[in-house]
């Protein structure tokens, strides 16, 4: 398949919520008969990692705001998830607040003029910490 006729599965995830919906993951579980969910482990803010760095565009030193993220499936912890944002778009809105965001990120994202188009997975695994093997119950 042509790759303009492909379209990430991650998609949903990136766009703003019809109907006020906020999730895409409880969503998708959902769909499946299964219960989606989420827990905010932390918020910092801290310069981002090289990697990052170029994925967003920063200059080198620019900070990010990092919501690190406990992904749930029926209650069971399937998943870490961080996501980064610039600090000179974040710092200062909810993105850096470690509340629930009403209307989810990407809908306060949305409403400061800023919605996904594109997305780019880097997926990545490594031996479990012992911090991560106990948030995960592993």
């Amino acid at each position: 398949m042509p790759d303009d006729q492909w379209v990430s599965e991650s998609a949903p995830y990136i766009r703003p919520r019809e109907g006020g919906s906020s999730n895409a993951w409880t969503e998708e579980a959902a769909r499946r008969g299964r219960r989606g969910g989420q827990k905010t482990l932390s918020v910092t803010i801290t310069v981002a990692p090289e990697e990052v760095r170029a994925a967003l565009g920063l200059a080198q030193g620019e900070e990010v705001v990092v919501r690190r993220r406990l992904i749930l499936l029926d209650d069971d912890p399937v998943e870490l998830s961080d996501s980064y944002y610039p600090a000179a778009i974040a710092a200062g809105t909810r993105l850096a607040d470690p509340r629930k965001i009403p209307g989810g990120a990407v809908g306060l994202l949305a409403d400061l003029g800023f919605v996904g188009e594109d997305t780019v997975e880097h997926v990545r695994a490594d031996i479990a910490t012992s911090e991560q093997a106990e948030l995960l119950g592993l």
